[in-house]
């Protein structure tokens, strides 16, 4: 092994060693704590995502204790995994320096940087994601059975993991029927045996969306706008803005005009640049497309951006020696670096807006306990709150003790509750001040009674607000709902 070789792996481990310290360092954010509950409550679905992440979850915390860090500790892995295949699938593609610039760039993306750290579904995503393209690639060149087989299982397992990877699935297929070097695997039964192995990883999770009504496809069909200005500019400006921010000012024009020259290069019969922009382009381009009706969010299109550090490693080896691409590089590394600090700095001095979202939940669980301990009903008191955020954080911090829902209709509470067994109970109702209370709880309960609001505390400043109220006597959680919402209300 080469010198290089060496001292990139080391700085790999002395990377993933410093992300483990950082992410046992602070407790789960909200969507943290959410995914905490699905861990909790293992299905093949849920209403948001597939159910990867629970899963990833479920083994972390099995393996590191039910801790922030036994939450964190399988994305952070597998942000050790994902660069280490991007550098070999470089390696392939395009030779070892283009793979260990893919790898090193890969630490340097400010959305990448931030699921290599935080438990979300894109982690398992962009490691399964590259997982396919480099088995996928080898399949191709040495044309056994077993690397066709990893293929398959590799995109299922990353449509396990985000709905996003439809994109990957049309990307293969749709690369062999243009490449004429490999349109010849068309005629072989290979790619269609790898076919059948992702059709069948992902069958648990369709028969589960079959058997509820398909609320995974209905909410993703219909997903809340991220922006709401109003008209198509602002809202694909502030989602361009987004993209600068979360893969870098420099950095993500950069990414983009690689893609482009891969464009040229594809058009000339180079199936390495095909491939990548097959597995990019399409993602990126439509999240960019549909941002004219403010529905994307940034993160979205992050493995496009993934995939493109190859092509633009590869470019880099190119023009590395012109004054011009070094100054730009410099100045998107420098930018990059900005921000992937100013993320690892933000949890310990996070704003107000943040602060309240981050610290002082066990604060609310304490005045939990101590409500339900004075409750006559006891133990049979359950709590609600209006938002899955709300009730995620009380549940994880309360460790199960308490029956916690919500009223809604489409996140994961809604799926697994069971309405007729709190019918009769009584509640602690808890919701954001500015909003409280947010749902018509006298029609819902026999009697509500509004008790003094909780000022949560943190760094000697009141960071969040809770309106808090004793209901008894609940009776129906239906009388929130329009006739539409009841009808697609999974209890």
């Amino acid at each position: 092994m080469a010198k290089s070789d060496r001292n990139i792996l080391l700085l790999l481990g002395l990377i993933t060693v410093a992300r483990l310290i950082f992410a046992a360092s602070f407790p789960p954010l909200d969507d943290e704590a959410y995914y905490w509950t699905w861990a909790q409550h293992l299905a093949w679905g849920y209403p948001d995502h597939p159910p990867m992440i629970a899963f990833i979850l479920r083994g972390s915390i099995a393996l590191a204790g039910d801790t922030p860090l036994g939450i964190r500790m399988g994305p952070v892995l597998l942000a050790l995994g994902t660069p280490l295949l991007l550098w070999d699938l470089g390696r392939q593609m395009f030779g070892a320096a283009a793979g260990r610039m893919a790898a090193l760039w890969f630490q340097l993306i400010p959305a990448l940087a931030l699921g290599a750290i935080f438990a979300a579904p894109d982690a398992p995503l962009g490691f399964f994601w590259i997982l396919t393209l480099w088995s996928f690639w080898r399949a191709l060149a040495s044309g056994t059975f077993v690397g066709w087989l990893v293929t398959g299982l590799a995109l299922g397992l990353a449509m396990m993991s985000k709905l996003t990877a439809a994109f990957l699935a049309l990307a293969l297929p749709g690369f062999l029927v243009t490449s004429p070097t490999h349109r010849r695997w068309l005629r072989r039964w290979e790619p269609y045996g790898a076919a059948l192995v992702s059709v069948l990883v992902v069958l648990p999770a369709v028969l589960w969306n079959a058997n509820h009504s398909w609320v995974m496809i209905r909410k993703s069909s219909a997903p809340a706008p991220w922006t709401q200005l109003g008209s198509g500019g602002p809202n694909i400006l502030a989602y361009t803005a987004g993209q600068l921010v979360y893969y870098g000012p420099v950095a993500v024009v950069l990414l983009l005009l690689a893609l482009a020259s891969s464009t040229r290069w594809a058009r000339q019969g180079d199936a390495r640049f095909a491939l990548s922009a097959w597995a990019s382009i399409p993602l990126i381009g439509i999240n960019w497309l549909a941002s004219l009706q403010g529905i994307p969010k940034p993160h979205w299109p992050g493995p496009g951006y993934l995939v493109a550090l190859l092509p633009a490693a590869a470019l880099w080896m190119q023009v590395r020696a012109r004054r011009t691409w070094q100054a730009l590089a410099g100045i998107a590394v420098g930018l990059n670096l900005l921000i992937v600090g100013a993320i690892h700095v933000l949890p310990f001095r996070p704003p107000p807006s943040f602060a309240g979202q981050l610290w002082g939940w066990d604060q609310v669980a304490a005045k939990l306990d101590t409500l339900v301990s004075q409750a006559p009903a006891g133990r049979d008191v359950f709590i609600l709150s209006v938002s899955y955020q709300t009730a995620a954080q009380i549940e994880y911090h309360t460790r199960g003790r308490f029956v916690v829902t919500t009223a809604g209709v489409s996140d994961a509470f809604a799926v697994r509750r069971n309405v007729e067994a709190l019918v009769g109970r009584g509640a602690v109702f808890i919701n954001d001040v500015a909003g409280a209370p947010g749902i018509p709880l006298a029609l819902m309960f026999e009697r509500v009674e509004r008790l003094p609001d909780l000022e949560v505390m943190h760094g000697g400043r009141v960071v969040r607000r809770f309106a808090i109220y004793r209901c008894t006597g609940f009776k129906s959680l239906t009388l929130t709902l329009s006739p539409r919402e009841r009808g697609n209300d999974r209890r």
